[in-house]
């Protein structure tokens, strides 16, 4: 029960420092039918590898519970398996982006 304070209280200082900024994936010349396509194949790459790695029936898998202000999921309350297989497919996700060459910038306001 520590651990998860410990791992929560880290999680809500990385989200204070990380500011208000809103940020989005983009890649110059791509429009948003390929960006969703390009996301959603990296999403569903990166739940397969996550669960191969932490394993595919953590019990108490966490349930996202919104964003945060740069698009990282919010879990809610969960075991560490879950959470942390949650943490990993958000890396995962971010490292296949970044292989087809998108990068998260920030949201213009308008």
């Amino acid at each position: 029960m520590i651990r998860f304070y410990l791992r929560l209280s880290a999680v809500a200082v990385a989200l204070h420092a990380a500011g208000c900024a809103d940020l989005r994936w983009h890649k110059q010349g791509v429009d948003a039918a390929a960006l969703d396509r390009d996301l959603g194949e990296c999403q569903l790459q990166a739940r397969a590898q996550a669960r191969h790695e932490i394993g595919a029936f953590a019990p108490d898998t966490p349930r996202v519970v919104g964003v945060d202000a740069q698009g990282r999921p919010l879990a809610g309350a969960a075991n560490r398996l879950g959470t942390d297989r949650m943490l990993l497919e958000h890396d995962l996700l971010g490292i296949c982006m970044r292989g087809k060459g998108y990068e998260l910038v920030p949201v213009e306001k308008r």
